[in-house]
């Protein structure tokens, strides 16, 4: 039995749990459904961007809202544990009985050398071919947004055609029905390397702000790790924008914080990391994802109760408030995190 065959039965039974599961196609296999991670559109029931794809013998995960990207182990590891130990099981059950390796195994814990500094840099540097928004005419869309926001000093650049640019690196998003601009917030390695980029859009009501397009996989979906230090405290946050507001702050891009947490465990102490989730507390899953960060000891933020303090980073930065203040007057973890969060999740 190979092990695309296993991989590929595993998808179909952890499809079943994804709501408006479909399978498109057998093979190779690819389903489709709404996103277990992100939740995909609240206001759209039928929006389904999260897929499952058999591809180069393989089965890789992800989801065109929040970004999310990884192989079938790597996804079952994190959010479906029992499926991935059985998965395992019957990989290496194959793998005895016909004497050959066990494949893709995930090692989460183990940190990529992209977040190990290098003392040399390569003469030639990987970079978008795109304008940069400060070389753009002050009255510009993408300029007029990036002030309105008072968004801090970084090299964001900017796409007329976003879809059109971004199929070079993703053949699905090649003969898209509709184009439109975007701010494009690339990701650099330790080296100075574009290794990712987000796509912010600028239409205010847009069903889909973000996209996440990854360029080089063996690097951690990670924003921030060319100017982290990770020799002291470190914060955690959703979204890029975000972390650009806060000292030493890496944005995990997806939701699930404590995932990529893990991933800095070679570099980093566990104490001296701090999650910050959105400051939603009728959300059920940032509320879940609250759960398994305290439960895993984690330091977490939980936001003031107040009515004021309802809002988002930029929010709070617009209105001229402390953030970095009210994050150390806010920061919880073991016992006061779960009596903290009590309190939040009824406010």
């Amino acid at each position: 039995m190979s092990d695309t065959y296993i991989e590929v039965k595993y998808a179909r039974i952890v499809g079943q749990s994804v709501e408006r599961w479909k399978v498109k196609n057998n093979s190779p296999f690819h389903g489709n459904g709404r996103c277990p991670i992100c939740l995909d559109s609240q206001k759209s029931k039928s929006k389904c961007r999260f897929h499952i794809r058999e591809h180069a013998g393989s089965v890789f995960v992800s989801c065109f809202n929040c970004g999310y990207s990884s192989n079938l182990l790597g996804f079952l590891k994190v959010y479906h544990s029992g499926l991935y130990s059985e998965l395992i099981f019957e990989k290496y059950k194959d793998s005895a009985t016909t004497n050959r390796p066990i494949i893709n195994t995930p090692k989460s814990v183990v940190v990529s050398d992209a977040l190990i500094p290098r003392k040399t840099a390569p003469d030639q540097l990987f970079k978008l071919d795109l304008p940069l928004v400060s070389d753009l005419p002050k009255d510009h869309p993408v300029a007029r947004y990036v002030a309105s926001r008072m968004l801090p000093n970084y090299p964001f650049q900017y796409a007329e055609k976003f879809y059109n640019f971004s199929s070079q690196f993703n053949e699905e998003l090649s003969g898209c029905s509709h184009d439109e601009p975007r701010l494009i917030i690339p990701f650099f390695d330790r080296l100075g390397n574009t290794f990712a980029y987000q796509g912010r859009s600028l239409a205010k009501n847009s069903a889909l702000k973000y996209v996440t397009i990854r360029i080089n996989k063996k690097i951690p979906n990670i924003f921030g790790i060319d100017r982290c230090n990770f020799k002291k405290p470190i914060s955690i946050v959703e979204g890029p924008i975000d972390s650009l507001f806060l000292d030493n702050c890496l944005a995990s891009v997806n939701a699930s914080l404590v995932s990529n947490a893990k991933k800095l465990i070679n570099v980093c102490e566990k104490s001296n990391i701090t999650l910050i989730y959105d400051n939603e507390p009728r959300n059920l899953q940032i509320t879940k994802l609250y759960t398994e960060a305290i439960r895993e000891g984690y330091r977490v933020v939980v936001w003031p109760t107040s009515p004021e303090n309802k809002e988002d980073i930029n929010d709070l930065i617009l209105k001229g408030k402390n953030v970095m203040k009210i994050i150390s007057e806010n920061s919880y973890s073991g016992l006061m995190a779960q009596l903290q969060f009590s309190k939040w999740k009824r406010c």
